[in-house]
């Protein structure tokens, strides 16, 4: 049984999916479905509407989705529907993602750095990466940030690790400054 940690559909879509050989499917389905809910404020808003009828939303999901997403997806947005969680969808979704990750071992990390990585530098930042997390495997992300001057920042989970110029720059500073204040406190 997989925990229910994140959150309880996407739970249970997991078993479903991991007993139909289906997981890599729904996975890339629900992940076009949150952006799909993330970035169209009509279908957020029919979602998250309490004066739409259990009954409209039905219709209106049935339309949308039946036949172009994997049966037990479908069922459970429906089952969702009818227990007054549609506003909830992408937030499943996206736990189902992140709950088949855990599951595989894929640990999700943002990388920040000053300007475009090519595939085979972005490659080895990925591998380095996932060596250094005990051999997990690294879905990378990456985001230019050119405020960082050079080098990387990393971001995993709540953690931080920022070797980015910028940073090392910041430290540098506040170290001289310190020491400068010592310095003239002694003299």
């Amino acid at each position: 049984m997989i925990a229910a940690s994140q959150h309880p559909y996407g739970a249970a879509l997991l078993e479903l999916t991991e007993e139909q050989n289906a997981t890599d499917t729904v996975v890339e389905q629900c992940r076009q479905l949150a952006e799909l809910i993330d970035s169209d404020d009509t279908l957020r808003t029919m979602l998250q509407n309490p004066s739409l009828s259990i009954e409209n939303r039905r219709g209106v999901l049935k339309a949308a989705l039946e036949g172009r997403v994997h049966d037990s997806l479908y069922r459970l947005i429906q089952v969702m529907n009818q227990k007054g969680r549609a506003a909830y969808i992408g937030h499943m979704c996206r736990s189902f993602v992140k709950l088949v990750d855990q599951h595989r071992g894929v640990v999700e990390v943002d990388a920040y750095v000053a300007s475009e990585l090519d595939d085979a530098t972005a490659g080895r930042v990925r591998d380095q990466l996932g060596a250094a997390l005990g051999g997990k495997q690294v879905h990378l992300n990456l985001h230019v940030d050119p405020s960082i001057i050079g080098g990387l920042k990393v971001r995993i989970g709540d953690k931080l690790i920022d070797g980015s110029v910028a940073a090392r720059l910041r430290r540098m500073r506040e170290t001289l400054i310190t020491r400068g204040r010592e310095m003239a406190r002694s003299a």
